[in-house]
């Protein structure tokens, strides 16, 4: 088992996983809408496929909430970990099942700015990882600037990629009327565009300036992160403006959990060394069925199958957001300590005297 799983443990095997994961999406959106015929749909076939693996990307924190020692660290665990999600749980299926319109858009807003920021967050945990890997020290106060802006941008575009497919719920099912808010947040988008005008001279400048002393694969995650939302405001096509993006997001954790499992499965006895690989695989194969018969009850199912099913899946989805701050959150020693023993490959190699 070693043997076959050693050569993905490496530093440049996670920074060759996370370029593809957060410039491929990207990428094949982009073939399918610049190259007509069967390179496009290629790429827009291949996108598909990899969507149905990031997509229920959110069930796979699960993993890590089945052993303890995978939560050392974390404060009051059985409250942030377990109580608070359950009662985020139970709210979002009180709110999307039985709750007035007015109450579902509010809660809708809630959560798309919620997870904007879930994901701009993420991305600056690829990026100080990808700058640990490759040049052995934390991400520099400019590189942490140029990120928070892109996060910002990011976040102020969640009502426009949003709002326009009604937050991803049913339109039959709940009929919002956003006329009243929408001439006041659709200006969020124009706070993004100031942004991007000062960030893109200013990433260029960085980029000249520090040409030489840049890791090609750390380079193209720190641009890719970057720059990650800025799709959204290029196109109205919905590949690019929030399937590519969504699709990265999700590739990213499941890859960096993926090799969580592969690196526990390392140095163990060998009847017990498939555990944490199975497990994983278990979860993301379960994260794949429900996402997908949610799907098919959205499509086929009556008013009340469809409340129940969309309100389960972003149940689920609120809880892993919250999770994510503490499982992921390096503020005290031992959740540092946690990450380089899950990640060995972030602490440089011991030198032999």
């Amino acid at each position: 088992m070693d043997r076959v799983l050693a050569p993905l443990l490496t530093g440049r095997s996670f920074l060759l996983f996370m370029a593809l994961a957060t410039l491929g999406p990207v990428l094949l959106a982009a073939s399918h809408l610049a190259m007509p015929g069967n390179v496009g749909l290629a790429g827009s076939s291949a996108l598909r496929v990899l969507e149905l693996l990031a997509a229920p990307h959110v069930f796979t924190t699960l993993y890590l909430l089945v052993d303890a020692r995978e939560l050392v660290g974390v404060p009051r665990p059985l409250l942030t970990l377990l109580v608070v999600p359950l009662l985020l749980m139970a709210a979002t299926a009180a709110v999307l099942v039985a709750s007035p319109l007015w109450m579902v858009t509010a809660f809708m807003l809630f959560y798309t700015f919620f997870g904007m920021w879930h994901f701009g967050r993420q991305n600056f945990g690829v990026v100080a990882f990808a700058t640990r890997i490759s040049y052995r020290r934390p991400m520099a106060r400019l590189e942490r600037h140029a990120l928070n802006a892109g996060n910002i941008a990011g976040l102020l575009a969640g009502y426009h990629i949003f709002a326009p497919v009604m937050f991803t719920l049913n339109r039959q099912t709940w009929p919002l009327d956003l006329s009243e808010i929408d001439p006041v947040f659709s200006l969020l988008r124009y706070g993004g565009l100031v942004i991007y005008a000062v960030l893109i001279p200013f990433t260029v400048y960085y980029l000249i300036a520090n040409w030489r002393r840049h890791e090609p694969f750390a380079l193209v995650i720190f641009l890719g992160c970057v720059f990650f939302f800025l799709p959204t405001y290029l196109s109205t096509d919905p590949l690019l403006v929030l399937v590519a993006w969504a699709v990265a997001h999700g590739l990213q954790y499941v890859l960096i959990l993926g090799l969580h499992a592969a690196g526990r499965a390392t140095g163990r006895a060998e009847r017990f060394s498939v555990w944490p690989l199975l497990l994983f695989t278990l979860v993301v194969i379960g994260g794949v069925v429900l996402w997908r018969f949610s799907g098919r009850v959205q499509l086929d199912g009556d008013d009340t199958e469809v409340r129940v099913a969309v309100s389960a899946v972003v149940a689920i989805t609120l809880a892993h957001y919250w999770v994510e701050r503490y499982l992921w959150k390096f503020s005290s020693p031992e959740r540092r300590a946690w990450l380089e023993q899950s990640f060995r490959f972030l602490s440089p190699p011991k030198t032999v005297q």
